[in-house]
This record gives structure tokens, sequence and C-alpha cells, in this order.
């Protein structure tokens, strides 16, 4: 239990003052706040969550206290999910919402009502036009649409699109690409908006 807000906030908990492994742990949120940043420059395929953070050698507590449960919190997986996802995603999702920096970090705040309350009322003019659970083959980017195969090959043209979060860096692929296919990633169901 800790916050890193200030040095009093950091060791809440006494105890950590004496403990290495927090310190390790610190530290290697640091790291990976830089080592993250930087891959996302363009180092090529990164590979699974699990095998940057064991390549790179970042310890159990960074794992398991702070990594892990901050990614199963997120997107509402298990532990073993998270490890599984492409760090490519992971890191770009931290980067843009704040979460590879310690200072600077955004604010979360609460919808009175949950989210459902705001989502009926954002989707509200145009919500006879939303399609859901519709399967995604293969997807082609161009200047002024995206052009989506569905089941049976069916291809719809989109100038707007919006996705599930844990679909959006996978299924777009990288700046530059004109197409790429749906992967072949299951991920669990989620009662989660």
């Amino acid at each position: 239990e800790y916050n890193g807000s200030t040095i009093r906030q950091m060791f809440v908990q006494k105890r950590n003052l004496l403990r290495p492994s927090f310190y390790r742990m610190i530290r290697d949120i640091l790291r990976f706040n830089r080592e993250a940043s930087k891959a996302l420059v363009g180092y090529g395929e990164l590979g699974s969550l699990g095998v940057f953070l064991r390549n790179g050698k970042y310890s159990e507590e960074f794992v398991d206290h702070y990594l892990a449960p901050m990614g199963s919190a997120i997107w509402s997986i298990p532990r073993t999910k998270v490890m599984e996802m492409p760090t490519e995603f992971f890191a770009r999702f931290f980067e843009n919402h704040g979460m590879l920096t310690v200072d600077d970090r955004p604010e979360w705040r609460v919808i009175s009502g949950g989210s459902q309350r705001y989502v009926q009322e954002l989707i509200r003019p145009f919500k006879h036009r939303i399609r859901l659970n519709s399967p995604v083959q293969h997807v082609r980017r161009h200047d002024d649409r995206v052009d989506v195969d569905g089941e049976a090959r069916r291809t719809r043209s989109f100038c707007t699109l919006i996705r599930r979060c844990c679909h959006v860096g996978l299924l777009l692929g990288r700046r530059g690409t004109t197409t790429c296919r749906a992967p072949r990633i299951r991920w669990p169901r989620s009662r989660t908006t």
C-alpha cells in the first residue's frame, strides 16, 4: 500500500522504508516507464508483455504488485491474460492515458450513475447506426475511410470507427500500414463498459 504523490505517502507503510523489494519495485516502475516509451518509437515486434518483462529482468515485486494488478483492473482480465497482451499495445495504452510518468498524471474522476448513464446520452442521436457484436475479419485503411470485412466477407466502409479498446492497436496495426488481419486473440467476456 502506497501513494506516489509525495515521499510521505510513498512510505505510508513504514516497513517499506526497510524493504529492498519495495525499492526494487519503485526502480522498476521508473525503468518500465522509460523503456516502454522508448519501445514505442519503433524497435520492431516486442512480443508479449510477459516476455518483455522477463527479457528486461523486471522484479517480481514490480510485476506482481504493480503492473499485473493494474492491467487486470483496467481490462477486467486475469493476470495471465495481462502477461499475454502485446507489449506495444499495453505501452501505447499507458502512454495515451498518462500512465508512463510519475509526475503530471491525470486525475481520474467518477461519473454519478456510472458509465451506462453517460454512454446512453452520448449515443442517443446515432444509436440506430451502431453495430455491436459484429466480428471483424479484416481491416483496410484508406485516406478517407476504413473498410471493414465482417462475417461472410461482407465489407462496410466507415469514415469513423470506434473500437473496443483491446483491439485498437492490434486490429488497425501501425501507422503507415494500409491493411492488417484481425488477431486471433481470445479476450474474455467482460461486463464492464
